[in-house]
């Protein structure tokens, strides 16, 4: 039986802006502080090193990163659709059932990605032309991804509006990555000391943010009734195959566009790709911060008036174009001087890449709030079809340019990459979504 349509809560309902309010600035101030933190961490890495020594570093991150991302649940995007109401309703036993449904497929899915990781290590490393040492460094750093792919711990945190613990998660990892890269600079220590600063960093600010997660948690379901449905949220599985494989083929896309450019040009090329992808996903970074901060928002008012929802749009759209004016504008003036002074004369052979990945870091940004519209919609299976579509065009257009562009071509493909992405998220929004696609509350069944 169908569970009675309740109504929204007013005050939030009058208020479809509040996304792009003091959360969001809060939000933005911290990630920029301390992504320049990181940037700084990867400076003093590379003039301790070298970029050859740098790349290794990014090649074990990058498949940490592989492995945990790629098989991972989107449980956070999960836990703030479908909690959301929950919360608002104060069903403590179906938002406990929620969260105790994707801890379990985030640790079943974790444990599958080291398992594989452990045993393809070896032919891994013989296809992408890695010494020994490297394939035993990555099986090692490999066991960070159980500290960053914390998807149902940041949901949490997330629908409790805490997102002063993942202020101070991100600022940690940034603090610890510049301090044992000082230290290494000035006690001239070598990769492995490297390796280690990097692992430790992710360890231990992972592992504080899940600590935090599990308090807060536990505090929240105190507040909470005893009441609800003990079956799953209708339209969820669906919901989270449909995210997980677009998030899992996103992951792919961007770490293992890092591999590649290490198995065709080298360490060295790997690290300058590092280094600018760093630059650009710190331009974009806003976009991934917004996002999920728009995704409740637009959970709201898709049960209240079109116009609070076409107003929230509007706005975001029109924020989104103004930063990526100044992005551009920024990266076209002074690209190469922020290169040769933060990372040495030897990163102006990333100049071009650097504009062309800020580029698409910046149409991103620009259409920060068209997936969450989507995925509030509950259009999760449109945003993969788009997020695939993409993909295949960034794929073949890597593998074309790579080898006879070198990093150049990698930036072509990751602007055409943005590009198809937002016109296609864009028209979904506007024809389909906003027009003619009438969405109902999601019930329980």
């Amino acid at each position: 039986m169908s569970s009675p349509k309740t109504t929204p809560n007013p005050s939030k309902a009058t208020s479809p802006s509040s996304g792009l309010g003091r959360t969001g600035v809060v939000l933005l101030g911290n990630r920029a502080t301390f992504g320049l933190v990181n940037l700084a961490a990867a400076a003093v890495a590379v003039r301790a090193l070298g970029f050859e020594a740098f790349g290794v570093v990014v090649l074990c991150h990058a498949v940490a990163r592989l492995v945990g991302d790629t098989l991972r649940f989107q449980s956070w995007q999960a836990i703030l659709s479908f909690g959301t109401p929950l919360l608002d309703r104060s069903e403590g036993r179906g938002l406990r059932r929620l969260v105790g449904v994707t801890l379990a497929l985030d640790v079943a899915a974790l444990t599958v990605a080291l398992g594989l990781l452990m045993i393809l290590a070896p032919w891994l490393g013989a296809v992408l032309g890695w010494s020994q040492d490297v394939q035993d460094w990555v099986r090692f750093y490999a066991l960070a991804a159980v500290f960053m792919t914390s998807a149902t711990p940041t949901g949490v945190l997330r629908l409790a509006e805490r997102f002063d613990v993942l202020n101070w998660q991100h600022a940690t990892n940034a603090t610890i990555r510049l301090a044992g890269a000082l230290l290494v600079f000035w006690l001239g220590l070598g990769l492995d000391a490297l390796i280690i600063v990097w692992f430790g960093a992710a360890a231990v600010a992972g592992g504080w943010m899940m600590w935090r997660a599990v308090v807060i948690y536990r505090a929240m379901q105190g507040r909470l009734p005893e009441v609800g449905g003990a079956k799953m949220p209708s339209g969820f599985w669906r919901f989270v195959l449909s995210t997980n494989l677009a998030s899992s083929v996103s992951s792919a896309m961007l770490h293992g566009s890092t591999l590649a450019v290490g198995a065709v040009l080298g360490p060295s090329a790997a690290g300058l790709y590092a280094i600018v992808r760093q630059v650009s996903e710190a331009l974009a970074k806003p976009a991934k911060l917004l996002g999920p901060v728009m995704l409740p928002a637009f959970s709201e008012t898709r049960l209240g008036s079109a116009d609070a929802s076409n107003a929230l749009m509007a706005r975001a759209l029109g924020v989104g174009l103004l930063a990526m004016a100044a992005i551009v504008t920024v990266m076209v003036l002074a690209g190469d001087v922020l290169l040769a002074t933060v990372f040495g004369p030897e990163a102006l052979a990333a100049d071009d890449l650097l504009l062309l990945a800020s580029t698409a870091a910046a149409v991103m940004l620009w259409g920060f709030a068209l997936e969450p519209a989507l995925l509030a919609a509950r259009r999760a299976d449109v945003a993969l079809i788009l997020c695939l579509s993409a993909a295949l065009v960034y794929a073949l257009l890597l593998a074309w340019l790579l080898p006879t562009q070198g990093l150049v071509g990698a930036g072509i493909a990751l602007l055409a990459h943005a590009t198809l992405l937002f016109l296609g998220r864009l028209l979904v929004v506007g024809f389909v979504v906003r027009g003619r696609c009438s969405v109902d509350q999601p019930e329980t069944v």
